[in-house]
């Protein structure tokens, strides 16, 4: 039982020895670590920057295509307007001209009429 125990207790301390020489070893090694940590920040911060900054040329590209469209569909719809009221006006001076032919076709029968009635 006292022999399991000392095991025990040997392989315990063996193992926080080994995790201390690891320890000591990584600290010794610091200057090694702070150099890979310094290159793989710099490495990380070129990444998010390019990240950065092609993400505003890409909405830039979206949003103008997205008005692109927009506008397409507002002038599609002006330029179908624009050919109602082009209709509207058509028609309309088509009324104008009737009205004036029936305007100037009454002044011509009451001309007749008074013509005629001055005769008699």
């Amino acid at each position: 039982m006292w022999s399991n125990l000392k095991q025990k207790i040997s392989d315990e301390l063996s193992a926080r020895v080994t995790r201390i020489v690891n320890d000591l070893d990584i600290k010794n090694n610091t200057p090694e670590i702070e150099n890979i940590f310094s290159k793989l920040t710099a490495e990380i911060n070129t990444k998010i920057t390019n990240e950065l900054s092609a993400r505003p040329s890409e909405v830039n590209s979206s949003f103008t295509a997205e008005l692109g469209k927009n506008n397409n569909k507002l002038t599609a719809e002006i330029a179908k307007i624009n050919s109602r009221d082009a209709g509207y006006a058509s028609e309309a001076q088509k009324n104008l001209s009737m009205v004036n032919n029936v305007t100037t076709r009454l002044v011509e029968i009451e001309r007749e009429y008074e013509s005629n009635f001055t005769r008699i």
